[in-house]
């Protein structure tokens, strides 16, 4: 349970998501434990350790994973295809099949299918009456039959997406799936009985089991040596005093959790003057004529932002428009994994191709930031995309990357303070020195919210 407590404050403190739930997980388990003793879970400890599978993979992460996996499925699928006679073209994670174009991320991306074929070999490898090596060779060898699975799976998934209409595939999708696990279960009793013929099986046999394979009753199981030397008395007492003890010591933890990670006090001051300054960003400046616009992807909503403006200014003058996003969060961990090189090509399939930094002098600040250059290639079509990112953090902080917001982010004393970012997108065809000259008259226009995110803080006196 202190592990469990250690997890979730590490994990609530620097943003990671998959301790914080991890920490839920092993609290769990060690209430069981102090309440059931351990030689119960120790007899059912295969059965405990599929809990991991509970742990969620949160989005920044899938996302992360599900890109590279999408482009590795697209290109095997590719080559299998190609095997079988057919005319497939790939450009990232997209194919092209007799003229009709498929996204591995609308068909599938393989995340959820190899997590469920993961489990699936886990549940093999301890439900058969197997060897402790047999069971770590099946559990090693687990990945590599999941994402087989998921190829088999997809090669004719590829086929019925170009070839059939929209109803058929969706029924196909759904029902090939339930279709490769017993393909999954199928494909490890094969190996399993192949690895069996070839190499004789002198592992020990399972503690589950007798040596006939019988399943062993609680009296055949041999109770740890330090629980059979205890004294009678001092156990039942730690049994009933260990429970309200370890739950007065959760209960000391959450308050000082509570009570030690939190907002300084000036902080809820800090972020409705940046609140007051947003409200004065003008539609119309000089030149420039501004209208409110969607934003550009979904997963900002997820942000939970203090200020969030989304416009396009188009200048009257020389008919140039750009596309204007600025953000502020309260919560500066929420923001670490946002940024242009993640986003685009995880949420609309776009490829960066070249980056370079820059810096703007406007209004007395000193402005850095970097200038990305996407492009994307939808068969028939191909499109691309520029933008100016810059990020900003309290005590007049402008920063290229996350790297500053990360570390600003790590610090109790200054996470609440949260942290600004300012995207510029710009039509591909504008030279450099257009998109700088943007840049300045964006940076004018929003000057105000600007000079509000990095107005000077008392991060470092607060305790």
């Amino acid at each position: 349970m202190l592990l469990a407590c250690g997890a979730y404050a590490f994990g609530n403190r620097h943003n990671i998501h998959t301790l914080i739930d991890a920490g839920a997980i092993l609290l769990c388990i060690g209430a069981f434990i102090s309440i059931a003793g351990i030689q119960l879970p120790l007899r059912f400890l295969p059965a405990i350790g599929v809990l991991a599978f509970l742990i969620p993979i949160w989005p920044e992460r899938r996302m992360q994973l599900a890109g590279p996996l999408q482009e590795a499925t697209a290109r095997i699928t590719q080559d299998v295809c190609e095997m079988f006679g057919m005319v497939v073209e790939r450009q990232g994670s997209n194919l092209l099949v007799n003229g009709a174009g498929i996204a591995i991320v609308e068909a599938c991306n393989g995340m959820r299918m190899v997590l469920t074929l993961l489990l699936v070999c886990y549940a093999y490898a301890f439900v058969r009456p197997l060897g402790a090596w047999w069971r770590t060779f099946i559990i090693i060898l687990s990945p590599g039959v999941a994402i087989l699975c998921n190829v088999i799976r997809l090669v004719p998934t590829v086929w019925v997406y170009s070839h059939l209409p929209p109803p058929a595939r969706d029924r196909f999708h759904d029902w090939s799936g339930w279709v490769m696990l017993a393909v999954a279960l199928a494909f490890m009793a094969a190996l399993t009985r192949l690895a069996q013929w070839v190499v004789a099986d002198d592992s020990a046999p399972s503690p589950l089991y007798s040596a006939a394979g019988r399943v062993r009753t609680a009296d055949q199981f041999p109770a740890p040596s330090m629980v059979r030397n205890a004294d009678p008395t001092a156990v039942a007492r730690i049994h009933y005093l260990l429970p309200p003890l370890l739950a007065l010591l959760v209960l000391g933890v959450a308050w000082l959790d509570q009570h030690r990670i939190g907002p300084p006090p000036d902080a809820a001051s800090y972020h409705a003057n940046i609140r007051q300054a947003s409200s004065q960003i003008p539609l119309q400046s000089g030149d420039w004529l501004g209208t409110d616009i969607p934003l550009p992807y979904d997963v900002i909503g997820a942000l939970h932002a203090n200020v969030l403006i989304s416009r396009h200014y188009q200048n009257a003058s020389t008919g140039q428009g750009v596309k204007v996003m600025l953000l502020q969060c309260q919560d500066a961990l929420v923001l670490q994994d946002h940024f242009p090189p993640a986003c685009y090509p995880n949420t609309q399939g776009y490829r960066l191709t070249h980056q370079y930094d820059r810096d703007w002098d406007v209004d007395e600040l000193r402005v850095r930031g970097i200038v990305y250059e996407f492009s994307r290639r939808r068969f028939d079509a191909s499109d691309s995309l520029v933008v100016a990112d810059l990020m900003i953090l309290p005590n007049r902080q402008f920063a290229r990357d996350m790297s500053p917001v990360r570390r600003w982010a790590s610090d109790v004393r200054s996470r609440f303070y949260g942290a600004g970012q300012m995207q510029i997108l710009f039509d591909p065809q504008t030279s450099p020195c257009q998109r700088d000259d943007m840049v300045r008259a964006m940076l004018h226009i929003f000057a105000p919210v600007l000079n509000a995110i990095a107005a000077p803080v008392q991060a470092e006196s607060h305790p």
